[in-house]
């Protein structure tokens, strides 16, 4: 009895001792060896919940989100009443978007322990990514009730305000989750993403907090690459795109069509996000080489781009999720670019070029970026034809007997400015009608709250004017674009594949130009189908343009029944012209580098 005692003994304290390591290896961000111990650690405890908790913990933080679930469940199994391996889980279910999964066990990991703050902000998490974004609110200020420096709840509340269109609000969260974490990166991701969608836009405020990510960034770089690869006459230049992106997202619609028809660069993919879907599946044939960053630091990152010989490296990031910007900052490549991804300055000094076009980026937007301007011929961005799209049938108002206004952006879009003009458009036009279409309004609270903003703004009878819905499946969303005459482009941050969308359904956008890149790319994409005259160049105008033209039904007929064939000719759709201007650029670039 006395040796099985002592064993017993000796046995728990050979457990603690690889808990103690585990630990000391996560916290360090040491997770290949922490990955080691875990392991080792179920091999000889396989009964212990904590090696499989740490082991699911550790496959996460390096992208390996489904090996992170086995191992998480298996802790469940082990010790069903730790609500901390339910919260764990919910956040990797949400990493490859399984948000009803991740729902429930961020409420059992509630259920179990009420005060626990990470699940609060777990939850928060997904009500925001199914399109609850008041109650996304509702819990993420419990978080921060029961922790008051829990800085990535203050991330997840600002994201949550951000998506009603209450930028002001954001902006304070990202600020406070700022002097939680002064040096976090993430933290500048938000407020500078976060700017682009408010009207009240300091470029000063945006400079200074870009120059100070950019700062941290290079502080964090031990040594920068040189001696990069210089092909040789004759050779293809080497072109590589950093991204979580490869997927069905913006990004990834707007690379389709033109990877298709790139003959004469060799193309390189690193990939910074784990999740796959058919689309992936259908551009990773495009590219010479394939590699999965997700799991791997900014550092091996850097060092498998140098080792590949790129000589052009693209972020389409900017300061969205999943980005790895910090990459850059090691000068991998020779030249640096930026591209597709987001709509202005990186601030990262290592990045020397900034892609759009003759409309988005006129001479006058130079001042706003670090990076040098590089206009593309006719459009910066191009979309392939959607496989998904319905014929375009008769203008709406034909059948109808009044004109329909529409919009399907994004709610974080629509801020009150935006609601404001649009309510006046509605009292204007008497007989008019608007349909809103977005993630958001499948939530009934979200409804009812933009419904009262319509009202606020004289809009008596908003219930039977405006139609809500929400999210659909992109077959479905584009036949929506058969219900409404003319699309209402939201302003600062317009839309960009929706305005693609919107024309190639043969539904105009009336766009109001800004004074910035991210305000005037409703103006290149009417541009380029060949409609300047619903580009408005004040609100005043704007309301104006919408009276104008709705007012001839046959002229708005006619353009409908062409605008889809006139746009498959134009730099928005054309994938083979795009990617021969690409290529053109490509070289020009580096002519001019060297």
């Amino acid at each position: 009895m006395k040796n099985y005692k002592a064993a017993t003994i000796e046995c728990f304290d050979e457990q603690d001792k690889y808990k103690e390591a585990v630990a000391a290896l996560f916290d360090s961000g040491n997770y290949a060896e922490a990955q080691i111990a875990a392991l080792s650690m179920t091999e000889k405890f396989p009964d212990c919940a904590f090696g499989w908790k740490a082991l699911g913990a550790i496959l996460k933080m390096q992208g390996r989100t489904l090996e992170s679930i086995g191992a998480m469940q298996k802790a469940i199994e082990l010790a069903p009443a730790d609500a901390i391996i339910y919260s764990n889980l919910s956040a990797a279910l949400q990493d490859i978007n399984r948000y009803r999964e991740a729902q429930i066990y961020c409420l059992k990991a509630i259920e179990l322990q009420p005060d626990l703050a990470i699940a609060y902000h777990n939850l928060g998490s997904v009500l925001n990514n199914i399109g609850r974004p008041f109650d996304a609110q509702a819990v993420c200020l419990r978080a921060i009730e029961l922790k008051p420096d829990f800085a990535e709840a203050y991330y997840n509340l600002g994201n949550a305000f951000n998506d009603t269109g209450a930028q002001s609000k954001a902006q304070l969260c990202y600020i406070c989750a700022l002097k939680l974490k002064p040096d976090s990166l993430q933290a500048y991701d938000n407020i500078l993403m976060g700017m682009n969608y408010n009207p009240d836009f300091s470029i000063s405020y945006y400079e200074k907090c870009a120059g100070k990510y950019s700062g941290l960034i290079s502080s964090r770089v031990n040594r920068k690459f040189t001696n990069h690869n210089m092909p040789k006459s004759g050779d293809k230049l080497k072109i590589g795109f950093v991204s979580g992106d490869f997927r069905n997202h913006a990004v990834g619609l707007l690379l389709e069509n033109m990877l298709s028809s790139i003959k004469n660069v060799e193309l390189y993919a690193y990939s910074a996000h784990n999740a796959e879907d058919e689309l992936t599946w259908k551009i990773k044939p495009y590219f010479k080489k394939w590699t999965a960053i997700y799991d791997k630091n900014d550092e091996e990152s850097a060092r498998i781009i140098f080792k590949d010989g790129i000589n052009i490296l693209f972020d389409l990031s900017g300061h969205t999720r999943f980005n790895r910007l910090p990459i850059f900052a090691y000068k991998p490549a020779p030249v640096q670019a930026s591209w597709l991804g987001y709509p202005a300055s990186t601030g990262v000094k290592e990045i020397d070029y900034f892609i759009g076009d003759y409309y988005t980026s006129p001479k006058s937007e130079e001042s706003r970026f670090n990076e040098k301007i590089y206009r593309l011929c006719g459009s910066y961005i191009c979309l392939a034809p959607p496989r998904e799209a319905p014929e375009v049938e008769i203008l709406p108002a034909l059948r109808n007997g009044f004109i329909t206004f529409g919009c399907f952006n994004n709610l974080a879009k629509i801020n009150d400015e935006v609601i404001a003009l649009w309510s006046e458009i509605l009292l204007q036009i008497p007989a008019a009608r608007l349909f809103l279409k977005t993630k958001q309004l499948g939530a009934q609270n979200v409804r009812d709250i933009l419904l009262k903003k319509f009202k606020d703004n004289g809009v008596a009878e908003a219930g039977k004017r405006i139609t809500l819905e929400g999210a659909s499946p992109r077959a479905e969303l584009l036949a929506s674009y058969n219900k409404i005459d003319i699309s209402l482009d939201p302003f600062p941050y317009n839309g960009g594949v929706t305005g693609a969308e919107s024309v190639y359904m043969g539904v105009p956008i009336l766009t109001l130009k800004g004074d910035r890149f991210v305000s005037r790319v409703g103006e290149s994409i009417a541009n380029n189908v060949g409609i300047p005259h619903f580009v408005a160049q004040n609100k005043e105008d704007y309301i104006k343009k919408a009276k104008e033209n709705s007012s001839d039904i046959a002229v708005l007929a006619d353009l409908r029944a062409n605008l889809r064939n006139i746009s498959l000719k134009s730099p928005l759709f054309d994938g083979a012209k795009f990617a021969e201007n690409f290529e053109k650029a490509m070289a020009d670039i580096w002519m001019k580098s060297f």
